[in-house]
């Protein structure tokens, strides 16, 4: 018995006792930009039973910042980088970003709040999840793996719109009291915002376009979610 016991005392002072040390428990989650372009950094994460999303957070390359500070509550936090030209590969997990720096309660009714959509990938912080934490307790994602060169056809260049198209006319929107217009067309319906980035003139024209007029519309074409922008 006494050599049983002196046994596990040695093996456990030389760490074979069965246990193994626990990994560093991560800090912060960083993004590291190591394409050879700046990229414009989002994330997104529930807190308090409510989720959040916020940008833009500007990489250059060969750089890392935190976009979640510690203590990592949550499982997964979610990420998106974009840069001209370039595509994220992202896992079409929706949330609402803005064309500047933002932060957004809520994840849902994107557009009818004035935001756009925009998908995301997941970060998983579980140990053993394919990501290690460092010494200094970062968690880093290297947007390589995420953000390729080019459209995703590999041209470089996002597709082009031309489409055939009804329009059904321009209305108040209930709630916010901003101007919509609308068309219907094959792939689905197109509204016409008043938000700023339309221009003051086409808003004037379509105001005075009489309802079930049909047009072409042609531009360029972003795909999110199945949906055309």
């Amino acid at each position: 018995m006494q050599a049983i016991i002196a046994f596990a005392i040695l093996l456990a002072a030389l760490g074979w006792g069965g246990a193994t040390s626990a990994a560093p428990a991560a800090e912060r989650i960083r993004l590291c930009n190591d394409t050879s372009v700046p990229q414009s950094s989002s994330v997104a994460f529930r807190r308090d039973g409510q989720w959040i999303s916020e940008g833009w957070t500007m990489l250059l390359p060969g750089a890392c910042a935190p976009i979640v500070e510690g203590p990592l509550t949550n499982r997964f936090y979610y990420f998106r980088s974009e840069s001209p030209g370039w595509t994220f590969r992202d896992e079409r997990i929706n949330f609402c970003v803005g064309p500047e720096d933002f932060t957004i309660f809520g994840d849902h009714d994107c557009a009818v709040r004035g935001y756009l959509p925009g998908a995301f990938a997941k970060i998983d912080t579980r140990p053993g999840r394919g990501l290690a934490v460092t010494e200094e307790g970062n968690l880093d994602v290297y947007l390589s793996a995420y953000s390729l060169p080019g459209d995703r056809q590999g041209t470089g260049e996002l597709p082009q719109l031309k489409l055939e198209a009804t329009f059904t006319g321009c209305d108040i929107r209930r709630g916010d009291g901003v101007l919509q217009c609308k068309f219907t067309s094959a792939k689905g319906q197109i509204c016409v915002d008043d938000d700023g980035f339309t221009s003051l003139s086409i808003l004037a024209a379509l105001q005075n376009l009489p309802e079930g007029t049909r047009v072409q519309l042609r531009g360029t074409e972003v795909n999110r979610f199945d949906t055309v922008t």
